[in-house]
């Protein structure tokens, strides 16, 4: 069954508050078991929808195209565009399709899932909100051919808490997003905590995080700014510029409107510098994902990061699993490509990062990267095994061997400690190699 919402009464002019005549019609849905809502093409103002299931009931929200179907929020109203909520995980078996969720100036919440599951999204747009998606304690959802373009926070993914702060349900777990983009998001592109299982195929992550460029000069450790290009510097940015000593910070505000202070001393004349906001980039995987059940997968495969400013893709400590293939790293801030904490495990399969300065960074327990092209390797991880790695310094690789094949420093070409001769000297030799292979048993003595 279809509900039109121009048959409940919205215009869609953009400027007439649509919010009865759409509730009227996602009750109405509710109300029959189910049903399509459907959103002709207009510019539906509301202050906020809402729906809380009790049981299954299938809702689809149909719009005529992501740009043309649209629900933008009207300024000054705190509430999400629309929120889908339900008590304890429940499968609500809907979705959304061909619609847009437009917030005023970066404020408000497009989409909020609380405690819902089985949803799919096909071509939907999450646009100048604060957060674009938000998951709390939701799970198993599709996202396919959606745009997340220009909010404070992208997708933002979280466990339901009380207004006292106490856990109410699990972790938002076992998202797939595939195709669309995540562009120019000012904080993070994607955020991702409290949930595990997510992967992430064939996105374009473009231009998120947030740099400014100035004009200034830098006497002793007070920055002095004559002129904003762009952005907006902020207390824990990175200075970067001609001369600039190497992990020079924005440590306070100065005295004098205009000034800042930095975290080392220096004498650099007027220039153009930039500042990088470390709290911000394309993706990032916090410590607090694997809470829940102590461990967390996570799957990037053909992903393109270009253009991003602060850190590109963050994935800090936790017992988390993490697999980058087939993905594609250009022109990202600072070098900061990609950084992976104490994790359990970091598998890398053929991706491509040449630009100039482009750097991963690992510090796994155990990682493995594998026919990869990286401009800068630094591997501090516990046990590693690199196999065809083009164009690395491989920096801090504790002495495993340059060349084709790469050995880690425990076991020949495995993780754990396996009584295998481990080959000796900077390369391994024919006989060092012959030893572990009899070993292992597979040829003979």
């Amino acid at each position: 069954m279809a509900f039109d919402i121009t048959d409940f009464g919205a215009v869609g002019d953009g400027s007439t508050d649509d919010t009865a005549a759409i509730q009227a019609a996602i009750d109405a849905a509710y109300d029959a078991g189910g049903g399509t809502i459907f959103v002709p093409k207009g510019t539906y103002a509301v202050t906020g929808l809402w729906r809380s299931f009790a049981g299954v009931v299938p809702i689809l929200f149909k719009g005529e195209g992501k740009f043309l179907s649209t629900f933008v929020k009207i300024a000054g109203t705190d509430a999400p565009i629309l929120t889908l909520s339900a008590e304890g995980v429940l499968d609500i078996y809907g979705g959304l399709e061909d619609i847009g969720f437009q917030g005023v100036a970066r404020a408000g919440t497009g989409l909020r899932l609380e405690q819902v599951a089985r949803i799919q999204m096909d071509r939907v747009l999450f646009k100048n909100c604060e957060v674009g998606l938000e998951l709390r304690a939701s799970l198993i959802f599709r996202l396919r051919d959606c745009t997340i373009n220009s909010n404070w926070t992208g997708i933002k993914v979280r466990r339901q808490r009380d207004a006292s702060n106490t856990v109410r349900g699990p972790g938002s777990n076992l998202l797939v997003f595939e195709g669309g983009e995540v562009r120019d998001n000012l904080a993070w592109g994607v955020d991702l905590g409290e949930g595990m299982g997510h992967a992430f195929r064939s996105v374009n992550f473009e231009q998120n995080g947030s740099r400014a460029v100035v004009t200034g000069m830098i006497s002793g450790t007070t920055l002095m700014v004559t002129d904003v290009m762009s952005g907006v510097i902020r207390v824990g940015d990175e200075l970067v510029g001609a001369d600039v000593l190497p992990g020079t910070m924005v440590i306070a505000l100065g005295a004098e409107t205009g000034t800042y202070v930095v975290s080392r001393s220096q004498n650099i004349g007027s220039r153009t510098l930039a500042s990088s906001d470390l709290d911000s980039g394309a993706v990032i995987i916090r410590e607090s994902v694997d809470g829940e059940s102590g461990y967390a997968n996570f799957v990037f495969d053909g992903c393109w990061f270009e253009g991003n400013n602060g850190r590109a893709f963050v994935c800090e400590d936790g017992l988390i699993n993490l697999m980058l293939t087939n993905c594609f790293w250009i022109n990202n801030d600072g070098g900061r490509d990609v950084e992976i904490g104490d994790i359990r495990n970091s598998n890398i399969f053929n991706v491509v990062a040449p630009s100039a300065g482009a750097a991963f960074r690992i510090g796994a327990a155990q990682s493995q990267v594998i026919g990869s092209h990286i401009t800068a390797l630094i591997d501090n991880s516990t046990s590693k095994f690199h196999l065809n790695i083009v164009n690395s310094g491989a920096t801090g690789n504790g002495g495993i061997a340059t060349g084709p094949v790469q050995w880690q420093p425990t076991a020949l070409g495995f993780f754990g400690t396996l009584p295998i001769a481990k080959p000796t000297g900077v390369a391994a030799t024919a006989a060092g190699l012959h030893a572990a292979l009899v070993s292992l048993g597979l040829i003979s003595g």
